[in-house]
């Protein structure tokens, strides 16, 4: 019986801590800080151990290839390889009394390394200096560095912290690239760029530009398919002018948020606006029917790549629909131009799968190469302006492959193997 009784009060005070544990399971500790806030939303981090580097030696001067370059007082040691075996590195700030002031290209590419320090000593970092390290977690970077150079920590996939000093201005073109396990990252105050294909592929949460307010350069899918990338914080003051399609395919990307200011940066409906220039869309934006904001005078290309909207209202103040501006919205039922448009550029809804009718105003002078290209439900468009400008392409590239079409010009129907008759007439000679 006194048997019994014992395993029956194990069993309980196991069953009770079960519950006190289901009871705290909300109270997730990230970094050593309870985060409250994701008992109401989505959590957008993953708690992980912050290695504590203090607590390593230096690895021996042996397990480095080094070069000394300058002479007398000047000189300093630039590694040129990593030799060692040992996964924990932690690299030492002199070597013989030198100074470590630079990592050279691709020292520790492909080892099998897990956590690397890097002292304050180092000011330069070579080209994909950990590239293909699949075992990479965690990086302490030295606080000198100013950029992040191509490549670093390209396919690091279980890579999922490494610090960004606050005067880094600069991340390199696939910097990040493939880094799989990397949820967060610190946008810093001094930063001016964000490289081509930097951030692809990585399974960063959130993108918070808003301490960011020098930068003037994000490459082309800077972070294109992130498939965790949620939210984007943009900075009062947005000055990058040439945006190339910075989020395709970030299928969960639904909200944009900036702060209030007197710069002409706004979001409405999760749709970015610098001044009367429409940038782009959150490509998942909760919000299916989008009206454009009124006094905008262009949608900038790839400003709805992918996205899943459903229609669009364009105002009358609107001049130009730059090229690819709605490209491959799947979900594109409806499109009203409003009374000012005059350009569309090239291949501005092409792959519209779901875009049955359109109606051009009177306004329009040109239509670019593919701009109704392979619309496969598209069944008629209605062209209400009396020309268009000579530059324009033949109406049979403007609707290529879309089998279906019947075009209206002028009173008179045109089906898709009738569209080169239609270039004597729709243009101004």
């Amino acid at each position: 019986m006194k048997k019994r009784i014992l395993l029956l009060t194990l069993l309980l005070s196991v069953l009770l801590a079960l519950g006190a544990c289901g009871k705290n399971s909300d109270n997730i500790v990230v970094n050593g800080t309870q985060d409250t806030s994701l008992q109401e939303t989505e959590a957008v981090t993953t708690a992980y151990q912050k290695f504590d580097f203090d607590s390593v030696a230096e690895s021996p001067a042996e397990d480095f290839e080094t070069r000394i370059i300058g002479s007398g007082d000047a000189q300093m040691i630039t590694i040129a390889a990593y030799l060692g075996d040992d996964t924990i590195v932690k690299i030492p700030s002199k070597i013989d009394g030198i100074t470590v002031s630079m990592l050279n290209n691709e020292i520790f590419r492909n080892s099998n390394v897990t956590y690397v320090y890097i002292p304050d000593s180092v000011s330069t970092l070579g080209t994909s200096t950990f590239l293909e390290c699949h075992n990479l977690k965690q990086v302490r970077l030295p606080e000198n560095i100013t950029y992040i150079p191509m490549d670093t920590f390209l396919d690091c996939e279980s890579l999922e912290y490494v610090n960004i000093p606050d005067g880094v201005t600069g991340f390199g073109d696939g910097s990040f690239y493939g880094c799989k396990s990397l949820k967060q990252i610190d946008f810093p105050s001094e930063l001016e760029e964000i490289g081509y294909h930097a951030f692809l592929y990585s399974m960063i949460e959130t993108v918070d530009l808003s301490k960011s307010l020098k930068i003037e350069y994000i490459g082309d899918s800077a972070f294109g398919e992130c498939p965790s990338l949620k939210s984007v914080i943009f900075p009062t003051v947005f000055n990058v002018k040439d945006l190339h399609n910075i989020f395709s395919e970030c299928t969960n990307l639904r909200t944009f948020s900036v702060a209030d200011n007197d710069n002409g940066i706004a979001v409405v409906d999760n749709v970015l606006y610098n001044g009367t220039k429409l940038l782009f869309g959150a490509p998942a934006n909760p919000i299916k029917n989008i009206t454009v904001k009124e006094g905008t005078t262009e949608i900038n290309k790839f400003a709805f790549h992918y996205s899943n909207i459903e229609s669009v209202k364009i105002p009358d103040s609107c001049k130009e629909i730059d090229q690819k501006a709605f490209k491959e919205c799947r979900n594109l039922k409806n499109v009203d131009f409003g009374n000012g448009i005059e350009t569309i550029s090239h291949s501005s809804f092409e792959g519209c799968d779901s875009l049955e009718t359109v109606v051009l105003p009177a306004s329009l002078n040109y239509l670019g190469d593919g701009t109704f290209y392979s619309c496969d439900s598209l069944k008629r468009v209605t062209i209400n302006s009396p020309f268009l400008t000579s530059d324009s392409v033949e109406m049979a590239s403007v609707f290529k492959f879309s089998y279906d079409v019947v075009v209206n010009f002028s009173g008179k129907d045109y089906a898709y193997d009738q569209l080169n008759e239609m270039d004597a007439v729709i243009y101004n000679s």
